[in-house]
C-alpha cells in the first residue's frame, strides 16, 4: 500500500498544476510492468512537467491511441513523472496510467473459474476466481475503438497432490496484467493475439506464512490468443484465455511421479529474444473462464456546437453554453465544469 500512495501522490502532484481533477485513487498494481516488481520504488531520473503540461496530456494520450497509433508514439503525452520537487514513480510502459488517472474505462466485476498446471501436475480442484476487468477505452456499441484490458483477479487457495509426503497448499493467489497494445473492438469479441497481453501472478506456500518466506512473483504473457467478449448495450463481458504464466523449477521427492511441487522462478537465459528456463523446470500455465457485468462507463462530455462570437462592445459579447448533450451510460453524473483559458493556470466555474 506504500506504493499505492506513492502512485496517488505523484497522480495528483502532476494534476495540480495542469489544472486536472485531484482526487486520484489507484491500486497497488496500477501498470505494473510485467519484469519490474516494486515500480513505484523503482530508482529513476525525474521528469518534471513541463511550463505548457505537453508531456503529461492524458486526454491527447487517449486520443493518440483512440487514432491508431502505437503505445510507444503516443507516450511522450505521459512521460512525466512529477511536478518538480517530488518523488517520482517509474512506470515502464507509461501505457495505462494516464486511463487510469483520468481517461476513459469501463470497469467490469467477473467471477469463474481457473485452471492452474504445472507440467502435468494438477491441483486438486480449479479455484473459484474473482475480480476486476477494466476495458481502457470509450465505449463502443457498434464497434470501432481500440481497447486496452488491465484486470485484477483473486483466485481461492489450491492444494497439489504429492504421494509420500504433505499435501502442499497455496494460498493468496492473484494476477494482474494488461495489454501490450490495444486491439480494435468490431463488436462481439475481441482478441488479443499470443505475447499480447503481459501479466503477474503472486502466491505463497502455506507454510510460507509460518515460515515467514517471501512469496514469489511470476511473470508471463499469454500463450494462446486471449479473447475478451464485450457486450456495451447489455453491460456484459466475457473473458476467457489460457495465459503461459512462466515457469516454476519442479522438486522430486522420493522418486514418485506426482511428487513434483511449484517451488520457485528460475534464472533463465536469454536466447534469441525468448527466455529459455533451466532443463529441470516445468511450464505453469493457467486457464481463465470469467463473466460479469459492466458496472461503470464513463460519462461523455458535449458542452454544443462550435461557436463564432463576435465582439458587440468594448466589453466582449454575451453568449450560452449548453452542456445538457453531455451524457452517461449509467445515467450518474456527478459533477459538470467549465473551463476557461488554457489548461494551465485555468479559471474554472
Amino acid at each position: 500500500m506504500d506504493e499505492c500512495a506513492r502512485l496517488e501522490l505523484t497522480l495528483e502532484g502532476l494534476a495540480a498544476p495542469c489544472g486536472y481533477p485531484q482526487d486520484c485513487t489507484c491500486a497497488p498494481d496500477v501498470d505494473k510492468g510485467a519484469s519490474d516488481s516494486n515500480v513505484c520504488n523503482a530508482p529513476c531520473d525525474e521528469v518534471a512537467v513541463d511550463a505548457t503540461c505537453s508531456n503529461f496530456d492524458p486526454n491527447a494520450f487517449e486520443r493518440c491511441i483512440q487514432d491508431g497509433d502505437s503505445i510507444a508514439d503516443c507516450k511522450h503525452f505521459v512521460e512525466a513523472t512529477n511536478a518538480a520537487g517530488g518523488s517520482p514513480v517509474c512506470v515502464p510502459s507509461g501505457s495505462a496510467l494516464a486511463f487510469h488517472a483520468f481517461g476513459s474505462r469501463s470497469q467490469c466485476n467477473v467471477a469463474g473459474t481457473s485452471h492452474i498446471q504445472v507440467g502435468d501436475e494438477e491441483p486438486e480442484q480449479d479455484p473459484a476466481t474473482s475480480g476486476t476487468v477494466e476495458l481502457l477505452a470509450k465505449p463502443c456499441p457498434g464497434g470501432g475503438c481500440r481497447v486496452h484490458p488491465y484486470f485484477d483477479l483473486l483466485m481461492a487457495p489450491i492444494t497439489f497432490e504429492v504421494k509420500w509426503h504433505s499435501d502442499p497448499t497455496f494460498i493468496d493467489l492473484s494476477a494482474t496484467g494488461r495489454g501490450l497494445e490495444p486491439a480494435v473492438y468490431g463488436g462481439g469479441e475481441i482478441t488479443y493475439a499470443p505475447n499480447g497481453v503481459a501479466g503477474t501472478g503472486n502466491g505463497r506456500r502455506l507454510i510460507d506464512l509460518i515460515t515467514h518466506n517471501a512469496r514469489p512473483r511470476l511473470d508471463g504473457k499469454n500463450s494462446a490468443p486471449l479473447d475478451i467478449g464485450i457486450d456495451w448495450t447489455a453491460h456484459r463481458v466475457r473473458h476467457g484465455r489460457e495465459r503461459r504464466r512462466g515457469d516454476r523449477r519442479r522438486r522430486t521427492l522420493h522418486r514418485r511421479r506426482r511428487d513434483v511441487l511449484p517451488e520457485r522462478l528460475p534464472d533463465c537465459d536469454e536466447v534469441g529474444g525468448s527466455c529459455v528456463a533451466p532443463p529441470d523446470t516445468e511450464a505453469m500455465t493457467v486457464t481463465v473462464a470469467l463473466a460479469g457485468t459492466i458496472d461503470n462507463q464513463p460519462p461523455t462530455a458535449d458542452a454544443g456546437p462550435d461557436q463564432n462570437v463576435e465582439c458587440t462592445s468594448a466589453d466582449g459579447a454575451s453568449f450560452a453554453l449548453d452542456g445538457r448533450a453531455s451524457s452517461d451510460p449509467d445515467q450518474n453524473l456527478a459533477l459538470a465544469s467549465w473551463r476557461q483559458g488554457s489548461r494551465v493556470r485555468a479559471r474554472w466555474s
